[in-house]
């Protein structure tokens, strides 16, 4: 089966944290990490070019910010601006 690595950029979010993130990605994308590049964060996933689109939702929190963690998958993290650290979670 082919398969490529895909960027998807996680958009606004970048500094709006607990907002929901969603993204339309090929079925059965590998999530491979999360960091930023060029300032804008985004998400590498190894897909199959030609599978069917599927719709993946995750969280973004700040470091110190409460949340509850059920239902979610830690992806990781990356810093933005050289101070702010934001924490990636897939709603599973």
């Amino acid at each position: 089966m082919t398969q490529t690595i895909w960027k998807f950029p996680i958009g606004d979010q970048a500094l709006v944290a607990a907002d929901d993130i969603v993204l339309h990605v090929p079925e059965e994308a590998t999530i491979l990490t999360c960091m930023e590049q060029q300032g804008q964060p985004c998400l590498w996933m190894q897909v199959n070019p030609e599978a069917k689109t599927e719709v993946r939702y995750f969280k973004l929190f700040a470091t110190g910010q409460k949340f509850d963690d059920t239902g979610l998958t830690y992806i990781g993290t990356y810093q933005l601006q050289g101070y702010y650290m934001f924490h990636l979670y897939e709603v599973k």
